[in-house]
């Protein structure tokens, strides 16, 4: 569930310190993990843990830098798996093998209960930042929304800058609820169909629209769903130079305008008013 943070302008410049500062160490912790090929958050956090003492980032918050890398590369490794970056050896694939994941100045930051605290009545938060612990950070959201985080809310929440504005993200535990019965005795299905009304002596008469009906009837004759799913010729590529069937390379437009027969004289043929030679 995300609440907006309303922070005045010295909180806003400490939350963007902490997201820098959490991010550059995460950045850090993952060029490690994929120099020693080690990704596993329990290697990660007893290879890299004491290493990461000097980056001005608190005990709990490395912890949650160092999850949050694991899971990056556990997700680069999903989507290597399902062939998102191509099959193995393709070059793009290995350029995303090939370096390690890098994380934004402004990339979410997970934090749990020790690093952030929430106090419901006064609708503030209390959550760790480089510059010392920020107390009164207001927030705000939907009234039916701030009822369910203080009753439900669980585990993380992740902080977020989108441009100008902060929010947190907060995991809300729902409870399961049962599926309602039907009170007729069944799930019905709209199919778009309309019962007019109509006397008690004579049953209702079912009206539907015109291009459902033909859908209907395309679906009934082709065995499919109407036209819309019928293949279609395949058209020319613009550009081709392929001349169209039944049609030579160069041969002249067909016309089928007729002209008057005429007689032409031939070369060595008499002239008929001139005297013919004997």
């Amino acid at each position: 569930m995300q609440v907006k943070l309303l922070p005045t302008l010295e909180q806003a410049r400490a939350l963007e310190a902490t997201l820098t500062a959490c991010n550059a160490l995460a950045t850090s912790i993952s060029v490690t993990a994929h120099e020693k090929r080690v990704t596993s958050a329990f290697e990660l956090h007893h290879l890299t843990y004491h290493q990461s003492a000097g980056s001005g980032v608190s005990a709990q918050p490395r912890i949650r830098a160092i999850k949050k890398v694991a899971d990056a590369y556990k997700t680069l490794r999903a989507n290597l798996q399902a062939g998102s970056y191509g099959r193995a050896g393709s070059p793009k694939r290995a350029k995303v093998e090939g370096k390690p994941v890098v994380f934004r100045p402004d990339a979410a930051q997970p934090f749990d209960d020790r690093c952030l605290s929430w106090q419901h009545q006064g609708q503030t938060v209390s959550i760790w930042t480089t510059t010392g612990r920020m107390r009164g950070l207001t927030y705000t959201g939907l009234p039916a929304h701030l009822e369910l985080l203080a009753t439900h809310r669980r585990g993380e929440s992740d902080l977020i800058r989108r441009g100008k504005n902060w929010f947190l993200i907060a995991t809300v535990d729902l409870p399961d609820v049962a599926p309602a019965d039907p009170t007729s005795g069944f799930v019905g299905v709209d199919l778009g169909i309309e019962t007019s009304p109509s006397p008690t002596t004579r049953p209702p008469v079912n009206i539907t629209t015109g291009p459902v009906r033909q859908s209907r009837t395309a679906a009934t004759r082709t065995g499919c769903c109407g036209p819309s799913c019928r293949p279609r010729a395949p058209r020319a590529r613009s550009g081709c130079s392929r001349p169209a069937p039944g049609k030579r390379r160069g041969s002249p437009p067909t016309s089928t305008t007729r002209f008057p027969k005429q007689s032409w004289p031939r070369p060595n043929a008499p002239d008929a008013e001139s005297p013919s030679k004997i």
